[in-house]
This record gives C-alpha cells, sequence and structure tokens, in this order.
C-alpha cells in the first residue's frame, strides 16, 4: 500500500463514494483498512432457488428456520443510505425472482432514499415480462443474468435447464428495457443487461465463440474461474497465490442471508461464521463495529490462521476477489 498521509487515510476510512472511481479505490484498500460502515451490501430477501447447478453450494445448503419479513428488510435499506452504501445487491445464494413480493419493493425503496447502485443477479428462468416490467419501474440498475455454460448441452448439463429459454429471456429483458427503461446520466440505457458466466468445461474455443455471440448486445459479459464453495461444488479453475493474506472482503462489505444472519463471506453458505443478525434487532453498525468482527479481522491482518474459526481456517479461497481480478475475461459491450 502507498505511503498515505493522514487525510489520505481518513478519505478511505470514512469517504461516502458517489461513484464507481471512489467506490473502487476505497475496495482496493479493504484488506488493510477497514471502512467505518461497508460500502458494498449483498442482502438475500429469500432462501429459494429453483435449480440445482453443479457449480453451486444451494443443493446442500440448510435450510432456514425463518426469514427477514418487510418491516426487516426496510430497516436494514435505511440504514444502508444512511451510511453511505454505495452497491446494494439483492442476491445470495438464492433467486431473486422467485421473491418478487419481497424484492421490487426493496428496490423501490433503494433507490428512493438515494442508494448509488442496486443490482440483481438471476439465472433468468422466473423472468417474465411482467417482472421485468416491475424491475424497470422500480428503478434497478443493473440487472445480471448469471449464464453458465457457453454452449446449450453444457448449459443443460450444469444448470438443468434450457440455454434457448434463458436466451430468450435476455432478449426480452432487453427489448422492454428499450420501450421503457430510463438512460442515465451519460446517456446509457437503464437497467444496465450484462451476462455473468462462471467457467466450467468450457474450450477456450467454446468462451471465445460465446463472447462473439452477445458482444454488442448485452452492456458487459463477464466469464469467472470457478469459486469452490467449502468443498462443495464441483468446479474450480483458478490459481490461489501461493503466500496467504488477510481477506478482502472483512473490510468493506458484509453479507446479510434470507434468515437475517450477517456473515463476512459469500462461500459461508450456512452462516458458520456469524456476527450478528437483524432480525433481533441488532444494526449493521452495531455488527460491524463489534468486537468479534473487529477481532476476527485483526487475527486476519495478523496472520493467524490457526486462531481463526471455520469457514476462515480452512478456507482455499481467501484471495478470490483479487485473482478474479487477473483471471477474468472481461467484455465491455458499449
Amino acid at each position: 500500500m502507498k505511503n498515505y498521509d493522514a487525510d489520505r487515510i481518513h478519505w478511505i476510512k470514512n469517504h461516502v463514494p458517489t461513484n464507481r472511481d471512489d467506490y473502487l479505490e476505497i475496495a482496493r484498500h479493504a484488506n488493510v483498512m477497514p471502512v467505518d460502515f461497508p460500502r458494498t451490501v449483498y442482502l438475500e430477501v429469500g432462501q429459494d432457488c429453483n435449480l440445482n447447478c453443479s457449480f453451486c453450494s444451494k443443493p446442500t445448503r440448510k435450510k432456514f428456520t425463518r426469514e427477514m419479513n418487510a418491516e426487516t428488510l426496510a430497516r436494514v435499506v435505511d440504514e444502508c443510505a444512511e451510511n453511505g452504501v454505495y452497491g446494494l445487491y439483492l442476491h445470495l445464494f438464492n433467486e431473486p425472482l422467485l421473491h418478487v413480493e419481497k424484492l421490487i419493493p426493496v428496490i423501490r425503496r433503494a433507490k428512493e432514499v438515494g442508494i448509488p447502485i442496486v443490482a440483481v443477479t438471476t439465472n433468468g428462468t422466473p423472468l417474465t415480462e411482467k417482472i421485468m416490467n416491475d424491475l424497470v419501474e422500480s428503478g434497478l440498475d443493473t440487472l445480471h443474468f448469471s449464464f453458465e455454460g457457453a454452449n446449450a448441452d453444457l448449459y443443460q448439463q450444469v444448470r438443468g435447464a434450457k440455454a434457448s429459454v434463458i436466451e430468450r429471456r435476455i432478449e426480452m429483458a432487453l427489448r422492454i428495457r428499450e420501450e421503457h427503461g430510463r438512460r442515465n446520466d451519460r446517456d446509457q440505457p437503464v437497467p444496465w443487461i450484462a451476462i455473468t458466466s462462471v467457467r466450467t468445461d468450457e474450450t477456450d474455443e467454446e468462451v471465445d465463440e460465446f463472447l462473439t455471440k452477445w458482444k454488442g448486445t448485452v452492456d458487459d459479459i463477464e466469464i469467472r474461474p470457478a469459486l469452490g464453495f467449502l468443498g462443495r461444488t464441483v468446479f474450480r479453475d483458478w490459481e490461489q497465490p501461493e503466500k496467504r493474506v488477510g481477506c478482502r472482503y472483512l473490510g468493506d462489505r458484509i453479507i446479510i442471508a434470507a434468515d437475517g444472519s450477517v456473515i463476512g463471506c459469500s462461500v459461508d453458505v450456512d452462516a458458520e461464521l456469524c456476527f450478528g443478525n437483524v432480525i433481533d434487532g441488532q444494526t449493521i453498525r452495531e455488527i460491524w463495529h463489534s468486537d468479534y468482527y473487529r477481532e476476527i479481522w485483526s487475527l486476519h491482518q495478523w496472520q493467524a490462521w490457526d486462531k481463526l474459526p471455520e469457514p476462515c481456517k480452512s478456507c482455499d479461497s481467501w484471495d478470490f476477489t483479487a485473482t478474479k481480478r487477473s483471471q477474468f475475461s472481461q467484455e465491455t459491450a458499449r
């Protein structure tokens, strides 16, 4: 890290980002300089998913006995806005569009209270014209389609669904956006529509064909390496650096599972390392500044791996956020 003076350190820790450049600058220091309040929040509005993908941990995830209601979700959104959250991502291990009765009001509220970026990732199968119109009307900023399998046979194998159906859903989403969407201050259509794909068994040639097919149609395409979920999933095709460093997630983001559990990691599918619960009345700020959260963060900084609880102790994906920057294939279509 650069040798920053006190003013710069204060800016990184306390600045409320209003644009992507500031947001990324703060995120770059997340593993050595935690912010006053997380700038990224993942909020899971429900726990159900309609697919059983081979690269995902969902099939072995435990069933929660309770879920956040509308009142709790609204309280979380309001706290995010009051404390300068830049990105609110309404997905985790679930399929958000199975929960539109909670999802749409959350998006509306988030935009009403001024959260800059509100995003949803979907497998696309539940998307209908009505849901897409509701997403556009609600003010959603980004809609990611998770599209695994660069060819139809592999998509069927990995997802258990038909690629042609999802292709039609994406085309429908683009059409409705064109008809009813808005444009941002850079005259770009909103919501931003992108394809995110976890690479499985595709050849380089198949990946290139996939990128060529969609480039110029959607706004962005990202091919990601497969992330292991604590040994539960089949695919993993990226190389971890040899020397471990403190987790980059703990410094600038927080994850809230459907049952209100506040966790620090996107592979902690069963909330093994739970820092608190918003259903029980705790605030994100209380949890973020709790002695337990600070203790876990400090153990990462001191590289005291043996003293960490699970899943951190046995983590084999500790540098995934940095690895993906160098190993992802990304194409910007516009």
